[in-house]
């Protein structure tokens, strides 16, 4: 019996390569020039960037806007601006993501990122072959604080996949926070743009390509590269 009957992924630095910053900026100061704002501060534009509902409270109070408008506008903008890097190669897959092909348990993403743009990464690229539950944010303040190291989404997706011994895979210590706090094993996939990266706590094991983790999930497969 194979030791994990679901592998769920983070996204960004996963399996997508990242959203560059300045086609995210530019989205936000959209956002607020939509609503009115014709001169924000770069405080608040990067107050906007690494979103939180208490930040977003924050900048619409100092202009006068609704909150959840705002936020709503943001996610909107930020997520169509991805949505047109996906269709022109400058968001693109990693190569190794053909590994989910060899996969046979089922499989889930769970993102920071907006839902609608994992939607987008999942029909674009064909990866509704393979994936069987996928969350992103929802484009609400409070779907912003079930954002990871939130377990939730995790949790949502550990019951759509019907999973008693998942699997999370991510590239960040939130998300190996967010494992622990769902109380499942987690691999930390080091990745050349994280190559040196400092972890705060320790994921189960540590792997540098996506092949390593099916070493993990099928009992055929080579032995992984490290265990922590």
């Amino acid at each position: 019996m194979a030791p994990y009957d679901a592998v769920i992924f983070d996204n960004d630095g996963v399996l997508t390569e990242p959203t560059a910053r300045e086609p995210r900026r530019w989205a936000i100061k959209w956002s607020l020039r939509q609503m009115g704002v014709d001169s924000p501060t770069q405080g608040d534009i990067d107050s906007l960037f690494a979103v939180s509902a208490d930040e977003v409270r924050r900048v619409a109070d100092r202009y006068g806007l609704d909150p959840s408008e705002l936020l709503k506008r943001r996610e909107m903008n930020t997520a169509a601006v991805q949505y047109g890097m996906l269709r022109n190669g400058r968001k693109p897959l990693y190569d190794d993501v053909n590994t989910l092909c060899d996969i046979s348990i089922p499989i889930g993403i769970v993102s920071n990122n907006q839902h609608r743009t994992i939607e987008h990464i999942v029909e674009l690229f064909g990866l509704d072959q393979f994936v069987d539950s996928f969350y992103g944010r929802s484009p609400t303040l409070e779907g912003i604080e079930y954002r990871k190291p939130n377990p939730t989404y995790l949790q949502r997706s550990i019951v759509d996949l019907d999973a008693r011994r998942p699997l999370y895979v991510g590239d960040s210590n939130v998300d190996l926070v967010a494992a622990e706090r769902a109380c499942v094993d987690s691999v930390f996939l080091r990745r050349e743009h994280r190559s040196d990266y400092e972890l705060t706590c320790d994921p189960t094991y540590e792997v540098t390509e996506l092949p390593d983790v099916l070493s993990l999930v099928e009992t055929d497969a080579p032995t992984p590269v490290s265990k922590h």
